[in-house]
């Protein structure tokens, strides 16, 4: 019975490291910039610098302002964001 209580500790322990490994991944990172037409699809021009979207088609905010939450990796050819979720922001 000892046996048990333990295991069933050690498992809720692994439980609450995973789960807090995956938060941040779930929340992703938001950045707010101009959606513009490049060289190589569409990218986000933001304060941070140039981020190269993908996940979405984005192509009708072209020229607008808004706000992407995704992941961001970095690439031979610059930043990725890997769109998420998105909204206009009324400057």
């Amino acid at each position: 019975m000892r046996n048990m209580t333990k295991l069933i500790g050690v498992m809720i322990l692994a439980m609450v490291v995973c789960l807090a490994g995956i938060a941040p991944v779930m929340a992703g990172d938001s950045v707010t910039g101009t959606i513009q037409q490049g060289d190589n699809g569409l990218v986000l021009q933001s304060p941070d610098g140039e981020y190269i979207l993908a996940g979405q088609d984005l192509s009708d905010m072209v020229g607008k302002k808004i706000k992407v939450t995704g992941t961001i990796a970095d690439g031979e050819a610059g930043k990725t964001l890997t769109v998420m979720s998105f909204e206009e922001v009324q400057e």
